[in-house]
Parts: C-alpha cells; sequence; structure tokens
C-alpha cells in the first residue's frame, strides 16, 4: 500500500517514494510511448511530470491553464473534453486530476455530479488510447468510479492500492489497460 504524504512534505522535483510522479512514472513500460500528460500544469514550474517524462517518451501535455508550444513535452491549452486530435497515445497520465478537480469541475463548474464527469472524461481518455493503451492516474481523494464502472467503460483495473469494488483511498496509484 502507498504512503499517505501532505503536500507539504512533498519536494515535486524530487522523485522519489514521496512524490506522486515517482509512481506515475514506475508505473509505465521503459520503451519509447507516446504519453498524453492530462492537466499537466499551468506552468514551467508544474510541468515537472511532463518534462521528466519526455526524458524517455513523447509527451503532449494540456491543460486549461498551459501556455501552448513546445516540441517535447509539447503543450496545448485545452481542456480534456475539448482536447481533439486524430493521434493515439500508449498512455494518458494524470496526478491529483481525478478527485478534487474532477469534483470541483462537476460541482461548480459543470452542475453535475462528480460521477457523470468522471465517467464522461474517462469515455473521452479511452478513444484517446491506442488498443491495449495504459491509463495511469495519481489520486489524493476519492474517486467516485468502481471497478464495475471502469470495466463497462472498456477497461482492464491492473493496479489499485485498495482493491475493494469501491475506488475510497486517500491516495493512490490507478493504472488501466484499454480493452
Amino acid at each position: 500500500m502507498l504512503q499517505s504524504f501532505k503536500n507539504s512534505d512533498i519536494n515535486f522535483e524530487k522523485i522519489d517514494g514521496k512524490n506522486p510522479y515517482f509512481y506515475v512514472i514506475n508505473a509505465l513500460p521503459s520503451l519509447r510511448m507516446k504519453i498524453l500528460d492530462i492537466a499537466c500544469g499551468r506552468e514551467h514550474k508544474y510541468q515537472i511530470l511532463s518534462r521528466e517524462l519526455a526524458k524517455h517518451h513523447s509527451v503532449t501535455g494540456i491543460d486549461i491553464e498551459c501556455k501552448s508550444g513546445g516540441n517535447n513535452p509539447k503543450f496545448i491549452r485545452a481542456s480534456v473534453e475539448d482536447f481533439e486530435t486524430k493521434e493515439k497515445f500508449d498512455a494518458v497520465v494524470s496526478t491529483y486530476f481525478f478527485g478534487y478537480v474532477t469534483h470541483d469541475w462537476a460541482t461548480y463548474g459543470l452542475n453535475h455530479t462528480a460521477k457523470d464527469y468522471e465517467v464522461r472524461i474517462m469515455k473521452k481518455i479511452h478513444g484517446l488510447l491506442k488498443p491495449d493503451g495504459l491509463s495511469v492516474h495519481y489520486m489524493n481523494e476519492p474517486w467516485t468510479l468502481t471497478v464495475s464502472d471502469l470495466e463497462s467503460l472498456g477497461f482492464v483495473v491492473l493496479k489499485f492500492p485498495n482493491p475493494v469494488d469501491l475506488f475510497r483511498v486517500e491516495d493512490g496509484l490507478c493504472v488501466l489497460k484499454k480493452r
């Protein structure tokens, strides 16, 4: 089981066991992949995961507040919902997107339930992935989706720190594979 750390305990620049990026990076195969980092951060100091992944992979980061530009990583100003591309990715990753971001967007911005919003996002992610692509997410808030929900959306659950039907954990890594 993963240890729980407060954000104030984490040096996000240091990729170690206290850093959520460590778990996302280590959940990916070592071969070169095309990766989409959703909610990558609005500026350079927050785009650590994208930059770290770009050392070994081709990375596109999207965020509603980032400046578009760059090569690898390439950044695009867009929400997950509005992001359009013909490209397919080997992996889609996020840290802290599921949980507090999806809950806040759903509740305060979209007037939907968090679960409805997360279902829409997971359908979008499924469409962006290549066959057998990975969906890797680090969460620090409860997720409203169940294993059954994810399976009905076309995913196989490969890893979750608390293997119960409901995803109610304080911190954790979720690794899914597109069926």
